[in-house]
């Protein structure tokens, strides 16, 4: 993660790339502090395609320190980093258990099926814990159709799976489950993984709860991250805290021009968005994005003047001791004060252009958009910098060429 970011700047993209082991840190730090008797980790922790030595060595390290104190970890591994990724090719598992040697310091699950892991204190077992993991990274099937069913209601049951519940966007179904599922096995607990963003599925009878990843990557994993802090007390009940452990979070932000008739007003706007989100005491750092959106006078002054790279020049400002709050990107996607639909219809030049770009818009896949587009993607000094456009990056394409036509052409004038 963060590649774009260590083209812009180095020293923030070294900050960004540690904060994956602070929070891992603070998450080691925090179960230290309360005590806990168990950490459960619900897959992914690594990315199987590039074994970073740095990375084993550190999650090892960390979780050397809870052996010291007597506290028990268990994993189940995920599509990202399952037992077995390919054929002939040696897992981000089998290096760790080659370093850690006969006795890690943490059990790890290697059935796809179910293993059993009972939690002991003191010659009792307090706890059961029913784990599954990913063998290979690509699996379709229910993983907890093999699971058994709470048999002993004298201890807590807890269900950790990596696993996709219903229809979560933005994320492959590997390992779809149903709700019914979970709760037809009578678990008091089901701790999962796979959606980065975290959220409870269900509040009570059991509590199921996806945490989330523990360090936002980009804009589309916006706000706190960390892990979640649960207490099973002896009358059934279960009580949970979620706690912030990521040292820098990723904020998108809205500026409506509607209404602004001076580029003050503007300026005043984002200036209350870095004084709203200004770090103060706050510990965690912010990456920022803002998107500018609405129509009205200003929108014309965005598109022919200097205006954009002037605010991101002002406000991209890093600071190596955090906490900071850095601007990486602001977005136009302001449109002219035109009453298209008035336009429209009229047979002339202006029609023809509406035509033109609802036409390309609505092309499936946006071929013809993406035939104009290809030189520049071949070009010799550009095709290094550009990045593969989305549906809506190029809808936006088409949509500024319009506006630029138009404004061109005098069709925003309110004369």
């Amino acid at each position: 993660p963060f590649s774009g970011l260590s083209k812009e700047n180095r020293q923030l993209a070294d900050f960004l790339h540690r904060s994956v082991f602070s929070s891992f840190d603070a998450i080691i730090d925090l179960c230290l502090e309360k005590s806990v008797d168990l950490l459960l980790i619900a897959g992914d922790i690594f990315d199987s395609r590039e074994k970073n030595l740095m990375a084993m060595h550190h999650f090892i390290r960390a979780l050397e320190r809870l052996r010291e104190q007597n506290i028990q970890v268990i994993i189940a591994t995920g599509n990202h980093d399952p037992l077995r990724p390919e054929k002939g090719e040696s897992s981000i598992w089998d290096d760790i258990l080659h370093i850690t040697g006969d006795e890690p310091p943490f059990y790890l699950v290697q059935s796809d099926s179910c293993n059993q892991v009972d939690i002991r204190h003191n010659n009792e077992t307090v706890a059961r814990v029913c784990g599954r993991s990913f063998l290979k990274a690509e699996t379709y099937e229910n993983p907890v159709s093999r699971f058994p069913k709470k048999n002993d209601p004298s201890i807590p049951w807890i269900g950790l799976v990596h696993c996709t519940i219903g229809s979560s966007s933005g994320h492959i179904p590997y390992a779809p489950v149903s709700i019914t599922d979970l709760t037809s096995l009578g678990y008091d607990y089901w701790a999962l993984g796979h959606i980065h963003a975290g959220f409870t599925v269900h509040e009570k009878d059991p509590v199921i709860i996806y945490p989330g990843n523990i360090q936002g990557r980009n804009w589309r994993e916006t706000g706190a991250r960390g892990c979640i802090y649960g207490i099973i007390h002896t009358d059934g009940t279960i009580d949970t805290k979620f706690f912030e452990t990521a040292p820098v979070t990723f904020e998108t932000m809205e500026v409506s021009i509607q209404g602004m008739e001076e580029e003050s007003e503007l300026l005043s706007a984002i200036e209350n968005i870095f004084r709203d989100i200004s770090p103060g005491n706050n510990k965690t750092s912010t990456i920022l994005s803002i998107t500018i959106t609405g129509s009205g006078k200003l929108h014309q002054n965005l598109m022919q003047t200097d205006m954009i790279n002037e605010i991101f020049k002002t406000y991209q400002e890093y600071n190596p001791y955090p906490p900071f709050c850095f601007l990486s990107a602001i977005n136009d996607k302001t449109t002219a004060s035109i009453d298209r639909e008035a336009i429209k219809g009229k047979g002339d030049i202006f029609d023809e252009i509406c035509r033109i770009a609802d036409s390309l818009a609505e092309e499936p896949g946006l071929a013809k958009a993406r035939s104009i587009l290809a030189p520049l993607f071949h070009h010799h000094s550009l095709k290094h910098v550009l990045e593969k456009l989305s549906e809506d990056e190029i809808k936006l394409l088409i949509q500024k060429a319009e506006d630029n036509i138009f404004l061109g052409l005098g069709a925003a004038d309110e004369d």
